[in-house]
């Protein structure tokens, strides 16, 4: 396992990183290598908070699996029905966006939302905005016809899974999922800030290795497709979790 974190941290030219490995029978494996903060020397350590971005769909499909077992929605459900509005929404099914393969465009292709983005990553989004970003590329194409990755999807099967759970996503994450595994420094944050202690974020020149850092974001322009935080011995939990299907 260190062989292979070494190889990606070296062609990378990663200033840190944390890597686990949980199978089930087998021991336990985890590394914290080289700086959190560049500037200040502070090493990475396994209490270290981080945004886990798209991780964060893996949870959000997870409720909606949830909530079509206790029949409070279908998975052949169109999500005309539950958001208005959609582009073909009477045709394509949460199966579809679970799957990628809605054909609704991509929210952070549009060049307005990348402009209210660049202009201040801390903007505070609601949802339906970035759906309705997305509204003006969409359809691609027709649902099922064809794979495409769309933080759309998610951000839409975010909404659904609060209309259908009767609780905001943040709340049904915490009841469905970070409580009965135990993910005590997990969250669905609505603030920019990482609670403490947490990494630097950086863009790294590969070729150079030179390292910039990058401001925070609000998970707000990523709702259910990727607001997530977490640490790594959370997402080592998770990762079992979603591997043998316990929560589904």
């Amino acid at each position: 396992y260190r062989t292979a974190v070494d190889r990606v941290v070296r062609q990378y030219r990663l200033p840190g990183a944390l890597a686990a490995v949980r199978y089930p029978g087998d021991a336990a494996w985890a590394v914290a290598l080289g700086a959190a903060d560049v500037a200040r020397g502070t090493p990475m350590a396994f209490a270290d908070h981080g945004s886990i971005r798209s991780v964060t769909k893996s949870f959000t499909v997870t409720v909606i699996l949830q909530l079509a077992r206790e029949r409070a929605l279908s998975l052949s459900d169109p999500i005309g029905r539950w958001v208005p509005g959609i582009p073909n929404g009477n045709a394509i099914a949460l199966a579809d966006l679970a799957g990628m393969q809605s054909g609704i465009a991509e929210y952070t292709d549009n060049t307005q939302f990348r402009a209210v983005f660049g202009a201040d990553p801390a903007h505070a989004f609601i949802e339906q905005e970035l759906v309705d970003y997305a509204l003006p590329g969409s359809p691609r194409f027709a649902p099922g016809a064809a794979y495409q990755y769309s933080n759309t999807n998610t951000v839409l099967l975010g909404m659904v899974a609060a209309q259908a759970g009767g609780v905001p996503l943040g709340e049904a994450l915490r009841a469905r999922i970070f409580a009965p595994l135990g993910l005590a420094q997990t969250t669905y944050p609505g603030e920019v800030a990482l609670p403490p202690p947490h990494a630097t974020p950086y863009e790294v020149d590969p070729v150079t290795g030179v390292v910039e850092a990058l401001p925070l974001i609000s998970p707000t322009s990523l709702a259910g497709a990727g607001a997530m935080v977490s640490v790594l011995d959370d997402l080592s939990a998770w990762a079992l979790a979603l591997g043998d299907g316990r929560l589904v």
